[in-house]
């Protein structure tokens, strides 16, 4: 308040002045990280100080009823006609921390690369940490509007993927990555990367052989050879799920 006054009395009622108030503002409280709500508030008052100084208070009552109103009205829009929807872009994300997940076990199980496997490693978690925030923007949303069945157990099955993945790049990170792998570790560390252009029968028979050769790995690899196979189990499972749910959209 204080704020807005000074710039009135000092600068006059102006538009020029009020832009420039305005700038100074929005300078201000960006380096103080003010909260939004306050922000908002602050440049309602600047709107309202002609009404408010020339003493018509019914004026100023009229423009904060009016301002009231169009306030409910854009909520009563937002909640019941057009809804925010944070779906599309959740998927969107989902599927891109897959692609880069494929290439995270060759990185880290060749012992190469220290700088990439950290730039990939905190973008991954940083991409997992952007994914829940949206998703609780999602459900803080489902509390407005009753969501479709189909839209929770999405919601559900990314969430979880995504629990899966952080905990598997966390392990992986754990891993000193100096020692030269075994030639089967380094083609299964490669194998995701590759996954993709495989049918769903060719993916499977290259996961069961490598099922298969668990035995022939030495003890010292076999923690690599698990978040491996970990890795393609969730690739191959986000795949199943991403077929199921194109059939089910060709159906309906």
């Amino acid at each position: 308040m204080s704020f807005a006054l000074f710039f009135y009395y000092s600068l006059g009622a102006h538009p020029f002045w009020y832009l420039f108030a305005i700038s100074v503002l929005l300078l201000g409280t960006m380096q103080l990280q003010v909260n939004k709500r306050t922000l908002i508030a602050s440049i309602s008052l600047f709107a309202m100080m002609p009404t408010m100084f020339d003493q018509h208070i019914d004026d100023y009552s009229v423009r904060v009823m009016s301002s009231m109103i169009g306030i409910m009205i854009s909520t009563v829009v937002n909640i019941f006609v057009l809804p925010n929807n944070f779906m599309p872009e959740l998927k969107k994300r989902h599927d891109r921390l897959f692609q880069e997940l494929k290439a995270l076990p060759s990185l880290y199980v060749n012992g190469k690369h220290p700088y990439a496997r950290e730039k990939n490693r905190t973008r991954l978690l940083k991409s997992v940490q952007e994914f829940e925030r949206m998703a609780t923007l999602q459900r803080k949303q489902w509390q407005l509007r009753p969501p479709e069945k189909s839209e929770m157990r999405k919601l559900l099955y990314f969430s979880h993927q995504q629990r899966q993945v952080r905990t598997l790049v966390l392990d992986l990170s754990q891993r000193a990555g100096a020692k030269t792998a075994p030639y089967l570790i380094q083609f299964a560390a490669n194998v995701p990367k590759h996954l993709h252009k495989l049918s769903k029968d060719e993916r499977g028979q290259v996961i069961q052989w490598l099922l298969r050769k668990e035995s022939t790995i030495p003890p010292a690899y076999l923690n690599d050879y698990h978040l491996i196979m970990r890795t393609l189990f969730l690739l191959e499972r986000t795949a199943v799920f991403s077929k199921q749910s194109a059939e089910r959209r060709q159906a309906g």
